[in-house]
Formats: C-alpha cells, structure tokens, sequence
C-alpha cells in the first residue's frame, strides 16, 4: 500500500503503526454460573493468573483477572491480557492455546460456565406473589455480616 500524507499533517500529529505494535490486546468476559461458590470464583481467578504468569507470550506487568460484575444471567469475570506476538496469525494461534487453558482448568475446578437463561414464574388468577415480612431483624443480620465479612478480609491481608 501506498500512503500519501501532507507534510504539514506529519508534523502537526504522530503516527502510529499499528503493525511494529509490541503487544495485541485480549479482552473478554468469562460467565460463570450463579450458584458457583465465591471461594471457587478467587481459586478460578488465581488459577488463570498463575496461567498467565507462566505464558511467556502474555504481558506480565499488565493483566486484569478479576470477578467483575453480577450479569444477567452469570457472574462475570473480566479478563484482560496482551500478547507478544508479531501478526495476527501468531495472536490467534497463541489466544487459542491461552484459551483451551481455561477452559481445562475450569473442567478441573468443576467450574461452570453460565449461558443466557431466563426463569418465568407462572401465577395463576387466584394465586398472589407473597412478599414476606423481612423487618428489622435481617437488617440488622445483613450488617453484622457485612461487618464480619469486612473484618476477616482486613485480618487476611495482614
């Protein structure tokens, strides 16, 4: 290809080829399914750092694995990686590899992972959706737990 450009724009802006880039960025979302326990959820996170720090194709001074988001049908886990590769090619080859890991340390783990689902409660005319008298006393439950739950995780990073 041949690229013509004024000299007054080279000058004025910076050019970037995207081909002598060092890195290619990988970004997804893996879902898991709701009922995956929190504790399996860190240990899955932890396994696909552990992934990445031993890939020597992957940037190790720049990664994301982290539980994300609550989606709509699957916990989220955000994954963001770069890979040292030199084309397109390469990066595919080197995803796929990155990938099928994941994939089988789910399989060991016993992690699920979640696909768009939908529940549908059917009430009949006579029927009503009761909503139960919660009150004051799971408030207060809810923060005591939050409080705990806060706690343990300060004395764990100690």
């Amino acid at each position: 290809s041949v690229v013509t450009l004024p000299n007054s724009q080279l000058i004025s802006t910076s050019v970037d080829n995207l081909g002598a880039r060092l890195y290619r960025r990988s970004r997804c979302f893996l879902g898991v399914t709701y009922d995956t326990h929190p504790d399996l959820i860190e240990a899955f996170c932890e396994g696909i750092r552990e992934l990445i720090r031993n890939n020597p194709k992957i940037r190790q001074d720049f990664y994301h694995v982290h539980f994300n988001q609550f989606g709509p049908a699957s916990l989220d886990i955000l994954l963001n990686v770069f890979f040292r590769v030199s084309d397109f090619t390469e990066e595919m080859a080197e995803r796929e590899i990155f990938f099928l890991e994941i994939l089988r340390l789910a399989q060991k783990l016993g992690v699920e992972f979640a696909f768009p689902t939908q529940t549908l409660h059917v009430y009949s005319q006579q029927e009503q959706p009761r909503s139960p008298d919660l009150g004051s006393d799971l408030t207060d439950r809810a923060r005591t737990i939050a409080q705990n739950l806060r706690l343990k995780k300060l004395q764990q990073t100690r």
